[in-house]
């Protein structure tokens, strides 16, 4: 294959270059989903989780909560209720700002949904409050997180005091 000066093989989009035209399918899929709810249609969880992974992509938190509500609003029979994967993107996304409050806001309704949080969820919520600060939530995710990874890992005793020891040490890191 031959490349040009940069190193890129010619007639490959570079990362950067597909991200940058993908804008307007984003704008498109943001679209089918208003004139699927015109149309009454219901779209599915996956839809939905989408549709949450541009917003958090683009750090659209409030679009995103509000296409959450959407979702969690339906209930009763043939309802696709939320799984994990439908609030990583906006955990994610207020993680990577630091915005505290939302990110657990979205574990308190992770947790309202009877979804189980694992590793990448705690880490998540950490580095959120590490950044704005709150000793007391870093300090309460510490824990819950060292005591999931004791009882889901409770057959490997090395591996939950690994997971633990990461934690306590970002922890104290952070303060």
């Amino acid at each position: 294959s031959q490349t040009d000066g940069a190193g890129e093989v010619e007639g490959c989009a570079t990362a950067s270059s597909a991200v940058s035209g993908a804008g307007a399918h984003f704008d498109d899929a943001f679209e089918l989903h208003r004139d699927a709810t015109a149309a009454g249609v219901q779209l599915s969880e996956a839809s939905y989780t989408s549709l949450l992974r541009i917003c958090g992509a683009r750090g659209q938190l409030a679009e995103g909560r509000a296409l959450l509500a959407e979702l969690t609003a339906r209930r009763g029979p043939g309802a696709d209720p939320p799984r994990l994967r439908t609030f990583l993107p906006l955990l994610e996304a207020a993680s990577r700002e630091g915005d505290c409050a939302s990110a657990f806001v979205l574990y308190d309704e992770i947790l309202s949904f009877e979804l189980l949080v694992g590793e990448r969820e705690y880490v998540l919520l950490l580095a959120a409050a590490t950044a704005a600060q709150d000793a007391e939530r870093a300090g309460q995710v510490t824990r819950e997180g060292v005591d999931w990874a004791c009882r889901t890992r409770a057959y490997d005793s090395r591996r939950c005091a690994v997971v633990g020891g990461c934690l306590l040490y970002a922890f104290s890191r952070a303060w």
